[in-house]
């Protein structure tokens, strides 16, 4: 018993707690302990997650199908047609509703058939007026839906013509992405990279240019900052002070699990662009990944390259991605991967990009590598 942490004994504490008789009532002090122990096994749960996602950023994407450009197609959704009110016709006006009772026998003796007949011929008139004044709000009404539906045709046929139009260009970007053109390439590639779902809180930036002559892709991509990686594996209840302890991650364990996620982010770049386009198209990838953080300078940004890997389609298949050790494999392909991440200890980048040579997709502006011109 002596040899038990704080951890252990908030653990044999629960499980007591949880062995207590159903019927057994329990004090202000214990209902407060109790909740205390629930709110800290729940935030230990949400670090426990945070990290699991973090663990599964490489094989969660080996799950995925890759990007196609069906994918990509507009799919239109039509409004329904809604007249609400305009499709219930008002019930029509009828004689019944306005014929007067007809005068009893006694009425009838004195002089009760003339005044009848003069009531009668009122509520004749009064039925034509109802009928008159139905008709016009039934015309307005028909008028109206009619209005209506033609309004709804209008924007379904507007959604067709531009769904019609926005696909054929997509099939026309299609065929430039088969034949290399280097705009329908990067594109593409930003689509399938922007479509790749990461844990909440990471960042979103990615570049690509494209080389037709080699079939290169160049990527750079945002690395989240080694902040990502929770500093604490739970938090205990110290129920003696009535505070909320943090049981500390070490800074090994960051580390390590920081090497492993930017290692294993370049890993399923390089597989999501290798599985959504064909070797005629693209044949080797580079992938650079940088982070962002505050520079020496007052104001000033630093961004280092942390990992960058060259690649051909062929060395890469070779892997298998669900089994390997993601540091590792960066070695195996030759990576220049940074000696410590966490204090972002830069790497030389196999290309790097000058900052004019960034561009939004379908923009023409040509990088340089090494003194060559980037695109064709």
């Amino acid at each position: 018993m002596s040899g038990r942490t704080g951890w252990d004994r908030q653990q044999v504490a629960s499980h007591r707690q949880a062995g207590r008789g159903v019927g057994e009532a329990k004090g202000p002090r214990e209902q407060h302990v109790e909740s205390r122990q629930r709110l800290a096994a729940s935030r230990t749960a949400e670090v426990n997650h945070r990290v699991s996602c973090l663990d599964s950023v490489l094989t969660d994407a080996l799950k995925r199908a890759p990007l196609t450009f069906d994918d990509l197609a507009v799919k239109p959704e039509f409004p329904r047609f809604r007249p609400g009110h305009l499709a219930v016709p008002e019930p029509e006006p009828t004689w019944a509703g306005y014929e007067p009772e007809p005068p009893g026998p006694l009425e009838m003796l004195f002089g009760g058939a003339g005044r009848h007949k003069q009531v009668v011929a009122r509520a004749e008139e009064v039925f034509r007026e109802a009928l008159d004044e139905y008709r016009q709000r039934e015309a307005r009404r028909v008028a109206e839906l009619v209005r209506a539906r033609r309004e709804h045709d209008e924007r379904v046929r507007e959604i067709e013509n531009r769904t019609r139009a926005e696909n054929e260009a997509l099939r026309a970007r299609a065929e430039e992405f088969l034949d290399g053109w280097y705009v329908a390439v990067e594109w593409f590639v930003e689509r399938v990279l922007e479509r790749s779902a990461y844990p909440p809180g990471f960042p979103k930036k990615v570049r690509v240019a494209y080389r037709s002559q080699s079939r290169g892709v160049v990527i750079e991509l945002e690395l989240p900052p080694a902040s990502v990686v929770p500093d604490v594996r739970g938090y205990e209840y110290a129920a003696a002070r009535d505070v909320m302890v943090p049981v500390p991650r070490s800074s090994g364990e960051v580390r390590r699990r920081y090497a492993q996620l930017v290692a294993c982010m370049a890993l399923r770049t390089l597989h999501e662009v290798f599985s959504a386009t064909p070797g005629e198209v693209v044949e080797t990838v580079v992938f650079n990944g940088r982070v962002s953080a505050p520079a020496p300078a007052p104001g000033g940004e630093s961004r280092p390259h942390l990992v960058s890997v060259q690649t051909g389609r062929a060395e890469f298949e070779e892997l298998v991605l669900s089994k390997v050790d993601a540091v590792a494999c960066l070695k195996r392909l030759d990576a220049r991967f940074s000696s410590d991440p966490c204090e972002m200890e830069a790497v030389e980048p196999f290309v790097e990009f000058a900052p004019e040579d960034f561009h939004d997709s379908g923009a023409t502006v040509p990088g340089v590598v090494s003194g060559d011109v980037l695109h064709p």
